[in-house]
């Protein structure tokens, strides 16, 4: 993969829950991690794309290599 556009796609296309997007805005403060935790809770890892954080024009990536498998790739 040459960026990190086209890694993104490629979790999309995999489906299984590699990418999980995050359309409704925000709060930068504790959602995002709080939304990581309750994933792990339940014993999953995907990379959580969150489009609109509140007070940012740029969206937030993360958990992207949480999996040996991603980490790998």
């Amino acid at each position: 993969m040459k960026d990190l556009r086209s890694f993104l796609d490629r979790l999309d296309n995999e489906g299984a829950g590699e990418l999980l997007h995050i359309r409704k805005a925000v709060s930068p403060e504790y959602v995002v991690t709080s939304l990581l935790m309750d994933l792990e809770d339940s014993g999953r890892f995907p990379t959580l794309f969150v489009h609109e954080v509140e007070g940012f024009s740029i969206p937030v990536i993360t958990n992207l290599h949480a999996t040996r498998r991603r980490l790998a790739m």
